[in-house]
């Protein structure tokens, strides 16, 4: 998914602003420019990482993996392409 579509579909409307002005600092900024700080969108990510780790703390942490059904797929590609492992 291209990225203005992700900020469109999932980004809160007070945040897209802020996001499209990063963006056009960030293209014409050289690579390893540095630009203003953005202390908005650094509350927000702070404040979403918080979130998140609560989510993922909540998570089950027991899984079972069934790897048989990958590891034929793996195989069967590497196979097709001739490819010596």
């Amino acid at each position: 998914m291209p990225f203005e579509e992700l900020v469109e579909a999932e980004l809160e409307i007070e945040m897209k602003p802020i996001i499209y002005d990063l963006l056009e600092v960030k293209m014409k900024t050289p690579e390893a420019g540095e630009g203003r700080r953005i202390d908005r969108l650094n509350e927000y990510i702070e404040a979403n990482l918080i979130s998140l780790k609560t989510e993922i703390g909540a998570l089950p942490t027991e899984r079972k993996a069934d790897w048989e059904t990958l590891n034929k797929m793996f195989l069967s590609v590497i196979e097709e392409q001739n490819i010596i492992i």
